[in-house]
């Protein structure tokens, strides 16, 4: 099922943390925060298709540090 949020329906949803410094004001226009203010770190939670992929602004099913250290292991500068 499609169309709302409950237990056993698809859902696709993302929330954002607007909480931070950077959002000052987010509250009188949260859209408009998020259009002009938003970068890529600023999803608190992601769900696609009822599975939470991002959890606390961090990939659930990925090691970001080890993904990280290992391209700084493998570049050549």
């Amino acid at each position: 099922d499609i169309g709302c949020i409950k237990e056993g329906n698809a859902a696709d949803i993302v929330m954002f943390r607007i909480d931070r410094i950077g959002y000052v004001g987010a509250l009188d226009d949260p859209l408009a925060a998020l259009i002009y203010c938003g970068d890529s770190q600023i999803a608190d939670t992601v769900i696609v298709n009822g599975k939470i992929l991002i959890r606390d602004g961090h990939f659930v099913n990925f090691d970001e540090q080890k993904i990280f250290y290992e391209y700084l292991t493998n570049i050549k500068i």
